[in-house]
């Protein structure tokens, strides 16, 4: 097992001063540089398997740059929707015990719940759930789920029956999503009286060694894990840490799990192995193979791939890998495996806005070098990553806005105060000692910034995005706030 910690200036020293006889430290090299194309310093875990083992480990850049903490292998990230690949193994357990068929329907599912006629309730099924082909939509339950953490098993009732048909994705046309995962874990924590964290951490982590992996935020704490710090390059102030970080009540089966470098690895290797690590059959061959199926095609970015138990499937170097990625405020995450040649990637950084292109880097870097490219062949896509992300870089730097968004001072005192939806919970809207504004809507928070319009506000809960506020008051005298096409009733 090869270990690298970040010493920056002495892995530099060393790259420029000895000849590279391993070919992984073309991969140390390319993430270095690119740290200092995109001028952040954020932090970095990369783990490569093949065969049994783990074959490359890599750490880089800090996971908090305040206190220049070093990323090492016991620093614990946030994976986003990398999660959707261990609930839908999780459910292919549940139905290899005996407990789950996939074919089951809303209908069956929820026979207390009045679905929407036209979202055909019987015939949709778990298998659709869970392959992004349900044709079913629903903004709130993705935002109370994902962001706000306001909600209860009665609110989750409620929003199914609200829920409504994709009108660019209906039944049987693939759209990626958060919702059909919401849906099912809601279902089976209800079902099996077991919430789907538990059911994650009996099923996968404990039998995986997975030993600093939780569905829990509060586990990071509680076990004094080392959590990386978000950041984003978006924000004004890049080296300060997003302040949106995820709690319990937004960690949910589509996008919630905590986990290191090391701990992927394990799953990987399961992954690549048939279930097997270390000598002992963890996990069921045949649900791993089945885990692997392709499902439903669809194209993306004008090419053709596929989508099966919460994997997409596509080929590189005419070999299929399975891959998924992850991203939230401060977080950009990836894994894949190339089952054929027993080949796993991870990669996880938290940074939101470069990870993505860092990992799609080293997808097809790491690939090279593990099924043994010829050098010119590496060379060629480091070179031209490079010169992708450093002209992105430029372009990025270039445009992007050095103002300040404004904030609001001195406002009408009707915007003051707390304001509540029946499925979307409360917005409380309060005034600092220094006449500024704060509106927090459970997890998410923003200070209030000068609008466009009369009665219109700004809101920023995401870095470098800008949504309006309105704020009206009816003949009745009654107190309104909008977000989006949602009304929020003043009600203290």
């Amino acid at each position: 097992m090869r270990k690298v910690t970040l010493c920056l200036s002495l892995i530099m020293t060393l790259l420029s001063g000895s000849i590279m006889a391993n070919p992984f430290d073309k991969v140390d090299e390319y993430i270095l540089n690119n740290k200092g194309i995109i001028q952040l310093n954020s932090g970095t875990a990369v783990a490569v398997v093949k065969g049994d083992e783990v074959i490359y480990e890599g750490y880089f850049g800090y996971s908090d740059i305040q206190n220049q903490t070093p990323v090492n292998e016991n620093t614990v990230f946030y994976i986003a929707s990398m999660t959707k690949a261990f609930y839908a193994l999780n459910t292919l357990l549940m139905e290899h015990s005996g407990k789950v068929d996939t074919n089951t329907t809303l209908n069956a599912m929820f026979p207390d719940i009045d679905f929407k006629p036209a979202i055909q309730s019987d015939k949709v099924t778990i298998t659709d759930l869970l392959r992004h082909t349900s044709g079913i939509d629903s903004w709130p339950l993705i935002q109370v789920t994902a962001y706000t953490g306001q909600y209860d098993n009665d609110l989750i009732n409620q929003l199914l029956e609200d829920s409504y048909v994709n009108p660019n994705a209906p039944l049987g046309t693939f759209d990626y999503t958060n919702v059909g995962y919401n849906i099912l874990s809601h279902w089976m924590d209800n079902t099996f009286e077991t919430n789907w964290q538990t059911q994650l951490a009996t099923n996968i982590f404990k039998p995986l060694g997975m030993n600093q992996t939780s569905a829990l935020m509060s586990d990071a704490t509680s076990n004094d894990w080392a959590l990386a710090k978000g950041y984003s390059v978006k924000s004004p102030t890049p080296t300060t840490p997003v302040y949106l970080i995820k709690t319990d009540d937004s960690m949910h089966a589509a996008g919630g799990m905590i986990t290191t470098a090391q701990d992927m690895a394990k799953f990987l290797l399961a992954q690549v192995n048939g279930g097997i690590l270390e000598g002992t059959q963890v996990i069921p061959k045949e649900v791993i193979a089945k885990s692997h199926e392709s499902l439903i095609t669809h194209s993306m970015f004008g090419h053709e791939q596929s989508y099966g138990w919460g994997w997409f499937n596509r080929d590189i170097f005419d070999q299929r890998i399975l891959e998924h990625r992850g991203g939230y405020s401060g977080a950009s995450t990836y894994m894949s495996i190339m089952p054929e040649k027993q080949i796993g990637l991870v990669v996880l950084s938290n940074q939101d806005k470069w990870g993505g292109d860092l990992a799609y880097a080293l997808e097809k870097l790491v690939y090279a070098i593990a099924l043994d490219k010829p050098e010119e062949e590496i060379n060629e896509i480091i070179e031209d990553y490079e010169a992708f992300v450093q002209e992105s870089a430029t372009r990025f730097y270039e445009n992007k806005s050095s103002v300040i968004p404004e904030k609001a001072l001195q406002l009408n005192a009707m915007y003051v105060g707390n304001f509540s939806h029946d499925t979307l919970g409360n917005i409380v809207v309060s005034q600092h000692s220094d006449g500024t504004y704060l509106l927090k809507w459970g997890s998410l928070q923003s200070a209030l910034l000068v609008g466009n319009a009369p009665h219109t506000l700004s809101v920023e809960f995401l870095p470098n995005s800008i949504e309006d506020i309105v704020f009206m008051q009816a003949s009745d005298k009654q107190r309104y706030l909008k977000y989006r096409e949602y009304w929020f009733k003043f009600n203290q």
